[in-house]
């Protein structure tokens, strides 16, 4: 099998019982095979019955597994640990991006081991604050942990397997700082990274408020920077 693409959900019904055929049909066109690994990550409504629904379907092309804790990046963890691919990627279920993938595989070898999709603001068709939550984390991120600067660690991820799986499974962080880490990681390990500019739009209103997420992410932002 050559894509896996892991998607954390948590809480997901209403945009799973809409946006799930759709992943259907794309990931039957994949050249070489492809899964969806969704991780259920301590949803309380009807995400794991309809993920239960959808990997029944005889086709193979829909995995699902469950962390019992809401834990984003553990979700990330466990999904590429037991995902099967030689490239595997990651992506936000109201991000879902089969052109990223394809437009990331095709930069992979000739040195490249991971892909980086970040916003592109000319394509950023979100509303206002989140378009500035993300030029501010950037410029954060930046500041503290410059070997990231330019790289949208909340962008979805395609990684070279073979060369990164040892580095994924020693990655401790949860929550939002997973990505970092792995990026941080990555870079260290002399891993080359590329960016591919992506367009993304607002399929549902963000889980978190933005000081809920500042006051979440900045302290693991803060020891992933005072470790590095």
């Amino acid at each position: 099998m050559r894509f896996s693409v892991v998607v954390p959900v948590y809480n997901e019904e209403s945009l799973l019982a809409s946006i799930l055929p759709e992943i259907l049909r794309d990931v039957a066109t994949f050249d070489g095979g492809a899964e969806v690994i969704f991780v259920d990550n301590g949803s309380d409504d009807r995400t794991a019955e309809l993920l239960g629904i959808a990997a029944g379907d005889g086709s193979g092309n829909i995995r699902a597994c469950r962390l019992g804790r809401p834990d984003y990046g553990a979700a990330l963890q466990k999904g590429f640990m037991e995902a099967q691919g030689s490239l595997r990627a990651t992506m936000d279920l109201d991000a879902w991006n089969p052109r990223f993938i394809r437009q990331a595989s095709s930069r992979l070898g000739d040195g490249t081991h991971v892909v980086v999709g970040c916003k592109d603001p000319a394509q950023d068709r979100r509303p206002f604050p989140r378009r500035w939550t993300t030029g501010l984390h950037r410029f954060i991120l930046g500041r503290l942990l410059p070997q990231l600067r330019g790289l949208d660690v909340h962008g979805p991820l395609l990684l070279d397997w073979d060369r990164c799986a040892g580095i994924v499974a020693e990655c401790h962080s949860g929550a939002d700082a997973f990505k970092t880490e792995l990026l941080l990681h990555l870079v260290r390990s002399g891993m080359t990274i590329a960016s591919e500019p992506i367009s993304i739009a607002e399929l549902r209103p963000a889980r978190t408020s933005l000081p809920v997420r500042i006051v979440r992410y900045l302290p693991m932002l803060w020891r992933l920077a005072r470790n590095s």
